[in-house]
């Protein structure tokens, strides 16, 4: 009895120190939050009045806002499932059938023509499960096709229409709105998990299902668990065609799990679940109800995902780096609570069973095993069911281990930063692995030993929480090459106090010169920076921001050869002509200066050009932004090659920004938001291959001059397209280019349009600029050839219709003139013959009058004569008319005889 008000006593102070803990830890994150809230990205309205929303996970941001379309379809495809199931009794084929219809109707919405290379894919793979079911090496050819089709499907993004042939090349129009080759990945799964369970039904293997009933309570009482239906094989006629298909593409499963096996699948097709009833499913849907409610408030008062987004955590402390990346931890728990449990909900109306995803709070994992087991747990049961145990198992673990978390990684995707994940999980697993079995020989007796052994696993449990921090971070946002830095930060010595002083000393370099490393962040010195630290010469890291320092920047920072980074940001600092900028001349003897970050101060005017002679440091980070800087960016920064940062946002420069990155081909973040820049997007952008975040948000430019860009990466389980560049930028239709981009990692996607185009187009659209340009080019000269065939018909029928009218006009004159000279002479000669004298006076008069009337006739030809000329004069006045004319097609063929250039896209 004695032991127990010790137990209570220390189980209060553990309660208090865990509330003391998240108080301070709120308090810090509100207060982060707030003070940051502006240079955060990925902020929107938010539904708490006064509150912004942290949507900048791509993910969850793409989940939330399809929910309701999506509870639609799911909720009419299960009501049509279940009402056909309880009216005409359907089992087995029927069910399947039914699903099959549904399931494939919805894909045809999701990915468009591209169904095909599912069904092409997956009828290979049945092919070859059901050749060669009967030979040993059957699972390998399996897993060599499967592997072999991942890869494939990464390496050529989902592949093109146009690969097989130009004749299918307009199917690329018809992607969908979702890229299959994403959702595949669980179909790789599925497909795997049928041709092993064909396989080892077929060679007999066989599960002890009476010895399982003594130690499953499910099944004892009668019912059968997952477990159960999983293990016990089928009768070989119900690895069907018809159910494979159903499997692969079953819709409350197919976007993102949780992950089903095919005899336990098929299984419930026959019967549906009967271990939940309807009021637990109730209650599951309503746990989730709150669970998305708790998201809701966390996203609104906790921006975690977004300072991570934004890589604002690389100027905290180390405290606040820990409660950022606890925080983002927490949030990626709960985001994948909340998706896996949404599907699975469904999948339980529709009476298939599944294991469950998070069975346990993330931060109830005191050890990576029991953290791996209770995250992802259905895709683990499947790990260990179709790689750990064909492995070795327990007997090989050290060694299977890094086979398994090196699959994971590429079965996520096809980047270093997930294999990095994934080598340093197993790192941190081999020695939790050899203590585990260290501990499990010595078996803790006294109450001491146990005390011992409590403690003991309580700061094993913290180790784990701090690495998986680590490599949540490492695998999800700064990659391999951000490990040093992440865990300098983390293990840094950086204050973040409240110190209050007038002034720095004058002359604190003078009685520190042996300083190295100076960091006096978070305080609130006022006055000038002492021009003493020049005399510190081994100073390499200075740290004064977010203080209140004011007064022009030192050139005394020159002196420091050693120096390496550089942080002003965030306090008063002022420079508005040339004299003040002097300190840019003096860091070009900082050889080593890596990182200088001065935003968030009163610097005014325009950068000097000698900015570009720090080209002689090895400057990878500048940061300007939130100043009051104007004029041209100046383009003696495209000198600085080693540039990986350049941030430049929320000033006022104008100007294009064309040339500016010709020679920055190791930007990973650019930064130019909040600007009057203007002008087109130079296809230069194009050129940066480690290009993750680009913001041009907020500015006067125009995305036509853009043809290519680096590509952007592509998540499993995601929306088709990743984060938030371009916002607010002109556009009259959404960018091609943006479909391949793997790198960028970071986008904007508030382009001037509507959200179904954003969604049609910015997925998964194949038809490139480039080839549209060329279309257009080929198109206008077509026109141009047949207006100039028809402007050469014209003349032709012109000339020769008028030519033939003249000429007909002539003869017909001339045939008549010489019929009337034929007559005249006719009626002379006969006068001649009739020479009657008494009548010769009559006679003459006769003939006077008929000379008269020839006369009369020859007069006609100058007549006729000038008729023709007025004829060829208007002749010559319709020419010189048809010469002049200006034939306006704009109307009926737009953009023909426009620039190519005046073209938006």
């Amino acid at each position: 009895m004695g032991g127990v008000p010790w137990k209570r006593v220390e189980l209060a102070a553990l309660v208090v120190y865990a509330l003391g803990f998240y108080l301070v830890m709120i308090r810090k994150s509100l207060r982060l939050s707030h003070d940051y809230s502006g240079r955060l990205y990925g902020l929107r309205a938010g539904s708490l009045s006064g509150h912004l929303n942290d949507l900048s996970d791509a993910q969850w941001r793409n989940f939330r806002g399809n929910l309701p379309i999506l509870s639609a379809v799911m909720g009419t495809f299960l009501v049509l499932v279940n009402g056909l199931r309880y009216c005409y009794g359907l089992k087995g084929r029927g069910t399947a059938l039914l699903w099959l219809v549904l399931s494939l109707s919805y894909l045809c919405y999701l990915h468009g023509a591209c169904v095909v290379f599912i069904l092409l894919i997956s009828s290979i793979n049945y092919s070859i499960v059901k050749l060669f079911a009967h030979y040993k090496y059957c699972t390998s050819l399996i897993w060599s096709f499967n592997l072999s089709v991942l890869v494939l499907n990464r390496v050529y993004e989902g592949y093109s229409f146009s690969l097989f042939g130009q004749n299918l090349a307009f199917l690329d129009n018809y992607r969908g709105t979702f890229r299959w080759h994403i959702c595949f990945n669980f179909v790789v799964l599925r497909m795997i998990s049928f041709g092993c369970d064909y396989c080892w039904t077929v060679h007999s293997s066989r599960f002890d299902h009476k010895k399982h009933m003594q130690r499953c309570q499910v099944c004892y009482s009668g019912k059968t668990c997952y477990f159960a239906l999983q293990e016990r094989g089928l009768s070989v006629d119900r690895y069907t065609f018809l159910t494979y298909l159903c499997y692969l593409t079953y819709a409350p499963l197919y976007i993102a799990g949780p992950i089903v096996g095919y005899n336990a699948f098929a299984a419930q097709l026959e019967v549906p679940q009967k271990n939940y009833s309807f009021a637990q499913i109730s209650l599951y849907g309503l746990r989730w109800i709150l669970n998305f409610l708790i998201m809701e408030g966390m996203t609104h008062f906790f921006h975690y995902n977004a300072f991570v987004v934004s890589r604002l955590w690389q100027h905290l402390s180390p405290f606040e780096i820990f409660i950022i990346s606890y925080g983002v931890l927490n949030f990626m728990w709960l985001k994948f609570f909340l998706i896996w449990h949404y599907f699975r909900l469904w999948s339980l109306v529709g009476g298939v069973e599944t294991p469950e995803n998070m069975p346990r709070c993330i931060n109830n994992c005191h050890d990576l095993e029991s953290f791996w087991k209770s995250w992802h747990a259905s895709f683990n049961r499947w790990l260990v069911r179709y790689l750990y145990i064909p492995l070795g198992g327990s007997r090989r673990k050290l060694l299977s281990i890094w086979v398994i978390f090196t699959f994971v990684a590429v079965w996520h995707d096809l980047e270093w930063k997930l294999v990095s994940w994934a080598w340093l999980t197993c790192l941190f697993f081999v020695p939790e692995i050899l203590v585990k079995s260290l501990s499990n020989k010595f078996q803790a007796s006294s109450t001491l030993g146990i005390l011992v052994h409590r403690e003991f696993k309580a700061i094993a449990g913290a180790v784990t929480i701090s690495f998986l921090m680590v490599a949540n971070l490492v695998g999800y946002v700064v990659g391999p090459s951000g490990i040093k830095l992440l865990i300098s930060k983390m293990i840094g010595k950086d204050g973040n106090n409240m110190l209050v002083g007038k002034a720095l000393p004058p002359n604190i370099g003078e009685l520190l010169p042996n300083l190295i490393e100076l960091s006096l962040k978070n305080n609130t010195f006022e006055g000038a920076i002492p021009a003493s630290l020049g005399n510190a010469l081994g100073l390499q890291d200075i740290d004064l921001s977010h203080n209140k320092l004011m007064g022009q920047i030192s050139t005394a920072f020159g002196k420091l050869a050693n120096l390496t980074d550089l942080n002003l940001e965030y306090n008063q600092l002022v420079a508005r002509n040339n004299q003040d900028w002097a300190f840019l001349s003096a860091l070009q003897n900082c050889r080593s200066l890596n990182s200088l970050s001065l935003s968030y101060n009163e610097l005014q005017g325009p950068i000097p050009q000698s900015i570009g002679n720090l080209s002689t440091t090895n400057l990878e980070y500048l940061d300007f932004a939130g100043n009051n800087l104007s004029g041209h960016i100046p383009r003696g920064i495209g000198n600085l090659s080693a540039l990986t940062l350049l941030d430049l946002g929320e000033n006022y420069f104008s100007g294009t920004i064309e040339g500016l990155v010709d020679n920055l081909t190791r930007l990973e973040y650019i930064d130019l938001h909040g600007n009057e820049l203007e002008g087109l997007i130079p296809a230069s952008f194009g050129n940066l291959p480690w290009l993750q975040q680009l913001y041009l948000n907020d500015n006067n430019l125009q995305a036509s001059g853009i043809r290519r860009l680096p590509p952007i990466p592509t998540f499993p389980n995601s929306a088709p397209y990743p984060v938030p560049i371009l916002a607010d930028v002109s556009a009259a239709d959404h960018p091609h280019y943006t479909r391949r981009q793997r790198q960028l990692g970071v986008m904007d996607p508030n382009l001037k349009l509507v959200p179904d185009q954003i969604n049609r187009r910015f997925d998964d659209h194949e038809t490139s600029w480039e080839k549209r340009f060329a279309d257009l080019q080929k198109d206008r000269a077509d026109r141009a050839a047949a207006v100039d065939q028809r402007l050469a018909a014209l003349e032709s029928s012109r000339a020769s219709s008028l030519s033939s009218a003249i000429t007909d006009r002539l003869d017909a004159l001339e045939s008549s003139q010489s019929d009337h000279e034929a007559v005249v002479s006719k009626r002379l000669s006969e006068l001649e013959l009739i020479r009657v004298d008494p009548i010769a006076d009559k006679r003459d008069a006769r003939v006077t009058a008929l000379e008269a009337a020839a006369v009369d006739l020859g007069s006609w030809r100058p007549e006729v004569e000038g008729v023709v000329d007025d004829l060829r004069l208007k002749v010559q006045k319709v020419s010189k008319l048809y010469d002049h004319m200006v034939f306006d097609t704009s109307s009926h063929h737009p953009g023909i005889f426009t620039s190519p250039a005046s073209v938006a896209i």
